[in-house]
């Protein structure tokens, strides 16, 4: 009866039943009475009160359970971390020590939860992972903001463990979040841009649990408000402190992020924000993408289709030339030119095609572009459209047919087929006859050279053909070592997997050069790339090295040019920006690393192994010995590596590649001397070409007769005098070589990038532009 009475009070006090129209709060109160003055009310109390007590010792001796597991913890015994009651404490424990300014003892515990990420036992990591997010939750609340920042780390290594339940991850990143909110709130921008990269990262990550990553980009979401988009816009577009970070928190933040930023580009009116804005679209990527074919189906100005497809051919890939290449037709030349453009950087397999389809849809201004474009494909199609088009006698509505003609003199010249000799031999012996105006003397003498260089083609194509015969029909030379002879030497072409397993047999595994069964696991798709000899000479080239996790293999800024092939275990890669390192990308067994190797350049990111790993290393001083053995190995092994390295497109995704600052053309000669690092002259100094110049440095073309020379550049310090306009008269720039590229491989020109100690402002930039 008291249960039901007891019932009824609490309905009648939480408003869920109504009170009866018989009965008021005096009659209510008198029954209970007379139920307290019975016998069984005495009894009633007393049951009352002594569950009371029992329930007073209970807290006491949960209360001092609970102190004792948190000193023993502070200990540094992480299994009282099986205590779920102890987990569930822990929160609210930390926010009382920091509001009663008990600092030292708050971090002291934070400092266990950490550690104990790491415990061996699965249990203990996650009990410590869910009272790590529930303090962080605590922080956020009461602002501690410093000590928060220092927890990140801790936050971030458990959310990346595959076994991290949906609430615990779910406090943290909301958390974090918060965190972010509170940085750019307050415009500290490094910070705010640290911790967006870790909710990117997540986000975008393809392992991990799924909750962490939609999570993830819910937070993201949450951020990009547009009160805090148009902070930030505006710091990056006329900012003068933080233009460069701003400039990447908006890379950051994701797809709601780059819908704001295309939106911003087509409403402007200023050049100078249009052209900031395009840079950073750019740098975004893929999220930026969905917009930016959205808006080709749009009725657009010309200017916005431009932009567009100029955007999508620097971020985009050849699955999406698909939807750009129709544009070709459209009224306005400069869009067709864009086309032309974006055709060049993602046109893929496609390219060659649309180049043909192009001579005859687009405008006659822009044929000299695409016939220049058509002189790098060396694909015999365009012979018969070409020669077409230099004989016709149809009138050009170009400013110059003088230039038209050359172009397809020089084009069909770097084709190098005999089927354009005859079309070419009719221009070179023209006349141009009383009346009538024929071909000039400028074009008469290209037609010439490019005969001369069809000769020459054909005359190296039937030497390498008479050389690979030879190489067929001579005795293989002996293999030294206890090497396992491989089946296929000779006429059999690629070295088949299970042929070179059946011939080395694992009795000989371990041995110098004797190619191991379990290795041609992992680079199944290298042996089928290469010849049989070509692989084991390349196998016997490599030097073993294991490496223990967060070893670092090589560092950013090295000169080190070898190629390191991943055999076993995880690399994680990595770029520093001033004092932070970014996370880039991990390379696991099967890929390569190497990024002078194949072309002389400072290394640009460092490998840490992230687990045990075993590398094989080849040294670049191999390839070169190789080069008149087996001339096809050094391409096939560079289109390998392009296939199975993706460090260079994450920098780019990342905006990290060298390419920070804005490049501009100039031409003008320089003279440039190697100099010490006391800045002394060295040596003789050389004449030079300038191709382009930034705030931070400058390319210039130098003529170097043997490619392995290039290599003498890299890295040394250089001083380089340029003439300018005025008064001043010249300009000196000390500095380093960071990469040497081929320029034009006939010619053997190089392309010599430098960088300069100090960075130029842009008065003195403008001074050199002239």
């Amino acid at each position: 009866k008291l249960e039901r009475l007891a019932a009824q009070f609490r309905a009648l006090a939480e408003g869920r039943a109504p009170k009866p129209s018989d009965v008021d709060n005096m009659e209510i109160e008198a029954a209970y009475q007379s139920l307290q003055d019975t016998v069984r009310g005495e009894k009633m109390r007393a049951i009352v009160e002594l569950h009371r007590e029992q329930q007073k010792q209970q807290e006491e001796d949960f209360k001092f359970t609970i102190e004792n597991s948190l000193e023993r913890l502070l200990h540094g015994e992480s299994q009282e971390l099986v205590n779920s009651r102890l987990i569930e404490a822990i929160p609210q424990r930390v926010r009382s020590l920091l509001l009663d300014n008990q600092g030292t003892m708050a971090d002291s515990l934070l400092m266990q939860l950490a550690l104990a990420l790491q415990h061996q036992q699965p249990n203990i990591r996650a009990n410590a992972f869910h009272a790590l997010a529930a303090t962080a939750e605590q922080l956020a609340h009461i602002g501690q903001w410093p000590r928060f920042a220092k927890l990140l780390p801790a936050l971030q290594l458990g959310l990346q463990h595959p076994d991290t339940d949906a609430e615990s991850s779910y406090k943290a990143l909301g958390a974090i979040g918060a965190l972010t909110g509170h940085y750019l709130s307050q415009k500290e921008y490094p910070a705010a841009l640290e911790s967006v990269h870790f909710l990117q990262t997540l986000a975008s990550s393809d392992s991990g649990p799924a909750h962490v990553r939609n999570q993830a980009r819910e937070i993201l979401r949450s951020i990009c408000t547009k009160p805090v988009l148009e902070q930030l816009l505006d710091g990056h577009l006329h900012g003068e402190t933080h233009q460069e970070t701003t400039g990447k928190l908006l890379v950051e933040l994701g797809p709601e992020s780059a819908q704001f930023q295309l939106q911003q580009l087509f409403d402007s009116e200023s050049r100078f924000e249009r052209k900031r804005l395009l840079n950073l679209i750019k740098q975004t990527g893929n999220p930026a993408i969905s917009q930016l074919l959205e808006q080709l189906h749009k009725d657009s100005p010309w200017f916005v289709l431009r932009n567009s497809i100029r955007l999508l051919g620097e971020i985009g890939n050849p699955a999406l030339f698909t939807r750009v290449r129709p544009f070709v037709q459209h009224s306005d030349p400069r869009v067709q030119q864009e086309v032309i453009t974006t055709a060049m950087k993602i046109g893929g397999d496609q390219l060659k095609d649309f180049l043909l389809h192009a001579l005859q849809q687009v405008d006659d201004s822009l044929k000299i572009r695409v016939i220049n474009h058509v002189a790098t494909t060396h694909d015999e199609r365009f012979v018969r459209p070409l020669t077409d088009l230099l004989e016709s006698t149809k009138p050009f509505l170009g400013k110059n047919k003088n230039n038209l003609q050359l172009s397809l003199c020089k084009t069909l010249g770097a084709i190098g087929s005999r089927r354009a000799t005859a079309s070419l031999s009719r221009v070179a012996q023209s006349k141009n006859v009383l009346g009538l105006t024929g071909y000039s003397d400028e074009v008469r003498q290209a037609a010439e050279e490019a005969l001369e260089q069809i000769r020459l083609a054909n005359v190296e194509v039937r030497e390498a053909e008479a050389e690979l015969t030879n190489m067929q029909t001579s005795p293989s030379p002996p293999t030294p070592g206890p090497v396992a002879e491989l089946p296929g030497d000779g006429d059999e072409g690629v070295v088949s997997l299970s042929d070179v397993i059946d011939s080395t047999g694992s009795d000989t595994a371990g041995s110098k050069g004797v190619v191991r069964p379990e290795d041609l696991g992992v680079w199944a798709e290298l042996t089928d790339r290469l010849g049989t000899e070509e692989f084991q000479t390349i196998y016997r080239a490599f030097t073993e090295r294991s490496c223990k996790p967060e070893e670092t293999i090589v560092s950013q800024g090295d000169k080190n040019d070898s190629l390191f092939f991943i055999n076993q275990g995880s690399v994680k890669v990595s770029h520093m920006v001033g004092s932070r390192e970014l996370f880039i990308t991990s390379l696991n067994r099967g890929q390569l690393a190497g990024e002078n190797f194949f072309t002389p350049s400072l290394w640009t990111v460092t490998l840490t192994a992230l687990t045990p790993c075993r590398l094989y290393i080849l040294p670049q001083g191999e390839l070169a010995q190789w080069q008149q053995q087996f001339p096809g190995l050094r391409a096939r092994l560079y289109e390998y590596y392009r296939a199975y390295n993706n460090i260079g497109f994450m920098l780019k995704k990342k905006g990290l590649d060298r390419r920070l600052d804005q490049r501009y053309t100039l031409s003008r000669k320089v003279q440039v001397q190697p100099i010490s690092n006391l800045n002394a002259p060295i040596g003789r100094g050389f004449r030079a070409e300038t191709a382009d110049i930034s705030l931070g440095g400058m390319a210039f073309l130098v003529r170097i007769a043997h490619q392995e020379n290039a290599r003498l550049l890299l890295g040394r310090r250089m001083q380089i005098v340029l003439p300018v306009g005025g008064k001043i008269g010249h300009l000196q720039f000390k500095g380093l070589v960071i990469g040497v590229q081929p320029f034009q491989q006939r010619s053997n020109d190089f392309s010599v990038h430098f960088k300069f100690d100090h960075a130029l402002d842009r008065s003195a930039l403008q001074t050199i532009l002239g």
